[in-house]
């Protein structure tokens, strides 16, 4: 399976977050693809990026950021692993 990963790359939550999850798929043995923004934020996955449009993978995730209110912050997956 190959995953494919974005994320807000202005937004250093959610560049946190996508590594932590690319992390933990490699380690579960799942090939990972970043968009170019991600991976250039991410020293550890330069041999791994792709811009988007050229991506073909199984899945992909976003992992973005809404500010609700300033004390509340949400970071959103667009899909849950079990």
């Amino acid at each position: 399976m190959i995953m494919g990963l974005a994320a807000r790359s202005d937004v250093r939550d959610a560049i946190e977050f996508a590594g932590k999850l690319a992390d933990f798929l490699t380690e579960k043995g799942v090939d990972v693809l970043l968009d170019i923004p991600l991976a250039q934020k991410l020293d550890r996955y330069q041999n791994k990026q792709c811009a988007l449009e050229d991506m073909d993978v199984d899945m992909m995730v976003a992992v973005g950021e809404m500010e609700l209110s300033s004390e509340h912050r949400v970071i959103s997956v667009t899909k849950k692993f079990h």
